[in-house]
């Protein structure tokens, strides 16, 4: 492997380890959100409102929405850390996540948007179900985001290894 091939190969692979650590971190506040909106469920309990229907669906959504983020998150801590990518681990941990991004769309879709902030804990750290359109930071397009950018890295590392391999013949 030439030396610029190895640069991009440790370049992919740094910023693939920064994308997974964000990702984790991710996956560890969508699944704080799934006790929170269980939290919230026991508390205010069936409503008119808000149905046995709509709070089952409101937790699944929320855990296909942490089983896809550890998918994302093992699929880039898998190409960081090995010295030989194991292609069959990281399209199995693509193909989980788009699965659980498609569970989560199907079971959220026509779901009614909560209407109230429904507090759970006030003392001493307030924790809250808010409206999903007054949340200050939505998760998933950030992880998404991240996600691209440590693709990008890799597609440069491919292409690096294309034009090697093109190279030797």
């Amino acid at each position: 492997m030439d030396p610029r091939t190895n640069k991009e190969l440790i370049f992919a692979r740094k910023v693939a380890l920064a994308g997974a650590i964000v990702m984790v971190l991710f996956s560890v506040v969508t699944f704080i959100a799934v006790i929170v909106v269980y939290l919230a469920y026991r508390q205010v309990g069936i409503t008119e409102t808000y149905s046995s229907t709509w709070w089952l669906r409101s937790m699944l959504s929320e855990s296909f929405a942490f089983a896809s983020l550890c998918s994302l998150s093992r699929f880039l801590l898998l190409f960081s850390s090995s010295s030989r990518s194991n292609f069959r681990k990281l399209s199995n941990a693509l193909l989980v996540s788009g699965v659980t991004m498609l569970a989560r769309q199907a079971c959220s879709s026509g779901l009614k948007p909560l209407e109230e902030e429904i507090f759970i804990i006030t003392d001493p750290i307030p924790i809250a179900l808010i409206p999903d359109d007054s949340a200050p930071i939505r998760m998933l397009p950030i992880a998404f985001s991240v996600f691209l950018l440590c693709v990008i890295a890799l597609l440069r590392y491919m292409e690096d290894l294309r034009e090697d391999s093109e190279s030797i013949v």
